[in-house]
């Protein structure tokens, strides 16, 4: 089907869409499967489905998205494995092909071997969160084609091939190759997975400022941050974790011409994150940040007048329920930064000083990559930090 669109005294536009006549079928699987573990754990996840409809289903697939505790604990050389999730706080994601046929009235479920792997580094306690969803391989392709056009959300594993065994047995209907097949209710298609992570593992957030030794009208570089001093990590998300930003205070006497593409002013109203000129700015992570990772946000400050110019960098760890947390450590919750043009070398290092850098010391440490944000998200969570910082909350 195609059409176009045209605009008096304007442009036009055409579009084309695809309508695929198929067959129905109505596949069921159960509305939440709850399990427990600790970190480092392997826990198994005893998923199933069972054909409701009349027609056999000629093939399966199961697409799985969760929090940070679901990585999958095999990967399968029928499935396909994603580098990250469709949002920073669903990293997993992966899709696993059956190449069975499922008669009606039949149940099956994954392989007894099937399951997740706590990460080592696991908040606990805390509990984890995902879905598993099976599809048909036409509603599979529509649901992807939704997102991205693409064949593959990832590579194969390598580990063996996910089967799929029988707990219960109708009667055993082979379906020849025909019309693609599409669920006639897909609402009830979808499985709750909640993992719950037993322990007792948290983590002590390090802020960073900087220092840099510089002159009247240079524009000199300055990355603030924090380190992740473990033993668990952050951002993973869960009901008992929590999530961590960093509130940058921009010093007096200078402007900031540049800022991080993860950082939001408090004056923001919708625009995209990274404006220049704001006065304070609020910066949230793009990812899970593991034992020993930092997160950097680089900003660039115009030196507008002489002196010693400080601020504050401030973590803010948002809980639950809308509640700030506290970490292992809150005393190292916050930093300072300095741009100084009082001393003695001041102006003569052209890079502006010491160069912005933190100043941490200890093991190296990894830069967190940025990686895609839903910014409605991180605008809720960014006016909830503006609102209760207004009102002294």
């Amino acid at each position: 089907m195609a059409f176009t669109v045209a605009e008096r005294g304007g442009g036009r536009a055409g579009y084309r869409s695809t309508v695929a006549v198929g067959e129905g079928v109505d596949l069921v699987s159960p509305a939440q499967v709850a399990l427990s573990g600790r970190p480092g754990a392997t826990v198994p996840a005893p998923l199933t489905v069972t054909n409701q409809g009349e027609q056999a289903v000629g093939q399966l697939v199961l697409y799985v998205v969760g929090n940070y505790g679901l990585a999958p604990a095999t990967r399968y050389r029928n499935c396909e494995y994603a580098t990250g999730g469709p949002h920073h706080s669903t990293p997993v994601m992966f899709a696993c092909t059956f190449e069975r046929t499922l008669a009606p009235g039949e149940t099956v479920r994954v392989d007894t071997g099937f399951g997740f792997a706590l990460p080592g580094d696991s908040w606990a306690p805390n509990t984890q969160h995902g879905s598993a969803l099976w599809l048909t391989p036409a509603d599979w392709a529509a649901l992807r084609s939704q997102h991205a056009p693409v064949d593959r959300i990832g590579e194969n594993g390598t580990d063996g091939v996910l089967g799929l065994g029988p707990v219960t047995r109708s009667q055993q209907r082979e379906r020849a190759a025909g019309d693609p097949q599409s669920d006639v209710d897909p609402e009830d298609n979808a499985t709750a997975i909640t993992i719950t992570v037993q322990g007792d593992q948290r983590a002590d957030a390090v802020a960073a400022g900087a220092r840099v030794d510089t002159s009247v009208g240079r524009t000199v570089p300055v990355t603030v941050g924090f380190t992740n001093a473990g033993p668990a990590a952050l951002a993973t998300w869960g009901t008992r974790g929590f999530y961590t930003m960093v509130d940058v205070a921009v010093p007096e006497g200078t402007t900031a011409v540049r800022a991080s593409e993860h950082c939001r002013t408090d004056d923001d109203q919708g625009e995209e994150p990274g404006r220049p000129g704001g006065r304070r700015y609020t910066c949230y992570l793009p990812g899970v940040l593991r034992v020993g990772e930092r997160a950097e946000f680089p900003f660039s400050l115009r030196v507008d007048t002489a002196g010693r110019h400080t601020s504050t960098v401030e973590l803010l760890h948002l809980g639950v329920a809308d509640e700030f947390a506290r970490d292992l450590d809150p005393s190292n919750d916050t930093a300072t930064i300095v741009v100084d043009t009082t001393g003695p070398d001041g102006g003569d290092d052209g890079d502006g000083g010491d160069g912005g850098g933190l100043p941490i010391t200890g093991a190296p440490v990894a830069t967190i990559a940025g990686v895609g944000l839903a910014l409605v998200v991180v605008g809720a969570v960014i006016f909830l930090v503006t609102r209760r910082r207004g009102t002294g909350g």
